[in-house]
């Protein structure tokens, strides 16, 4: 990768061990053939995951691309106006970038008006028949988590959804997910736990209990 876009604090790991000198635009690493995990972490990136295979006397090369944090993609019928907590960003299609995954956000396309958090905004391209679906949800519709899994990073999930979040999510960080009993996925290198929580509208859940347990 070239070196002047790399994110911050970037971390990689192959097979879930952690590699040093991750600073250059380049990394080389001799491993014996066989199918591996290479996944990279950064406050400043979605979590990337993908699986390489390596021959015997060859080399693979694992191109990594950077995506935003937070970045959602919204398509649908071209020509309408689409606003986003009441600011008009053009019409559609559109991407939005750098949301803050700790803020709800209310778009209106159309007759379409909702209140957007996770897992939602998490999917990273919605169309509007999905939102659609959701048409007039309020921020009354959403509880907030806060995910503390110990020095660790772990990728987050939410009922199954990539949030583009890794955990911890930040001291004192909460993120609105919508009411109800959701499964919350942690994920790091091959091993996975899922955790069953109820959210409750406004109130705050603090899986530190929960995942103080399934870790270790």
């Amino acid at each position: 990768w070239d070196s002047s876009e790399a994110p911050e604090d970037l971390q990689i790991y192959i097979n879930g061990v952690s590699i040093d000198g991750v600073e250059g635009g380049e990394i080389r690493k001799s491993v014996q053939r066989g199918e591996y995990l290479v996944e990279a972490v950064s406050p400043d990136i979605r979590p990337y995951r993908s699986r390489f295979v390596v021959e015997k006397d060859a080399t693979t090369h694992a191109q990594l691309d950077w995506t935003p944090l937070l970045q959602l993609h919204l398509t649908g019928e071209e020509n309408l106006e689409v606003f986003l907590n009441d600011n008009s960003f053009g019409e559609l299609p559109l991407i939005w970038s750098d949301l803050d995954p700790g803020r709800l956000y209310q778009v209106r396309v159309g007759e379409i008006e909702t209140v957007l958090g996770y897992p939602e905004i998490g999917k990273g391209i919605i169309s509007v028949d999905e939102l659609a679906q959701i048409n007039n949800r309020t921020e009354d519709d959403y509880g907030w988590l806060t995910i503390d899994a110990g020095e660790e990073w772990w990728h987050i999930f939410i009922d199954g959804v990539d949030s583009g979040l890794t955990a911890p999510v930040g001291e004192g960080a909460k993120i609105p997910v919508t009411t109800g009993q959701r499964v919350v996925g942690l994920q790091r290198g091959e091993q996975r736990v899922e955790l069953s929580v109820r959210v409750f509208p406004g109130e705050t859940t603090n899986l530190r209990r929960e995942l103080s347990v399934s870790l270790h």
